[in-house]
């Protein structure tokens, strides 16, 4: 149950005596920040007792910024905001046809790699620019739609070998490991600053697409997204959910 302690909520276990959540420790590991927290005997029973560690749970924040440092180099967690577009009619048909043409070459990348001994990028860029160029991609997007399909790859490697999908010789591993990754056509696709750019203090961006280069696409957020936007570095993912788009930017 939770009890109101004057300026913040406290939640205490229901037992004799009361029990308080506290926080015990905290700390980072691999650009995480973690907090341990013990369920402890409240300062409302008068009563001083350890804390009981059995009880301990850990909670991370991948949205808060880590204090620590790996070889001297500061490590932050990075932040994702998360902004929806408001394009017109003629702008959504665009965007539309951008994330099935972009899925459409992602998808046959991913056939290649399939069978590809090595499916790290810039081999997969050696077999399939060409194709995709052809297919009417630009440069970057291409490149974007490579690393993509690289990403998904290793992704699913990883957790082949860490038993996610049962162990080799399963059925559900074979079934996954025997076919080839399949992209949505509405999936999500990233852009980088070569294929996106921001007018923060006019709410739109300029993106990429498969009619060429579309400006002037409004969005909008929250004020303390747009701050938070100030500080926006790296590639944005292009998202459709439920009908609208959203602009997924990676703030350091």
């Amino acid at each position: 149950f939770w009890v109101w302690s004057g300026n913040s909520w406290r939640r205490y276990r229901a037992e004799a005596p009361a029990r308080l959540l506290t926080r015990v420790e905290s700390c980072t590991v691999g650009g995480w920040w973690i907090d341990r927290w013990t369920w402890s005997v409240s300062p409302v029973n008068a009563v001083n007792v350890a804390p009981n560690l059995s009880h301990t749970s850990a909670m991370i924040y991948p949205h808060r910024a880590s204090i620590g440092s790996v070889n001297g180099k500061a490590q932050g967690v990075k932040r994702i905001v998360v902004v929806k577009l408001a394009p017109t009619p003629e702008q959504y048909v665009a965007l539309t046809s951008t994330l099935e043409l972009c899925n459409a070459g992602a998808n046959m990348v991913a056939q290649l790699a399939h069978t590809a001994a090595d499916r790290r990028p810039f081999a997969l860029q050696k077999r399939v620019y060409a194709q995709l160029k052809a297919c009417g991609l630009s440069a970057q997007p291409a490149i974007r739609v490579i690393k993509k399909v690289a990403d998904a790859y290793a992704t699913r490697t990883a957790n082949l070998l860490n038993g996610n999908y049962g162990t080799p010789g399963s059925r559900r591993y074979a079934k996954v490991a025997g076919k080839a990754i399949v992209f949505r056509q509405d999936a999500g696709q990233p852009f980088d600053d070569r294929c996106l750019s921001w007018q923060i203090d006019r709410s739109t961006v300029s993106i990429w697409t498969s009619a060429g280069r579309m400006r002037d696409v409004g969005f909008v957020c929250a004020p303390w997204q747009l701050t938070m936007l100030a500080d926006r570095k790296g590639e944005s993912d292009l998202i459709f959910r439920d009908g609208c788009f959203y602009l997924h930017a990676t703030v350091d």
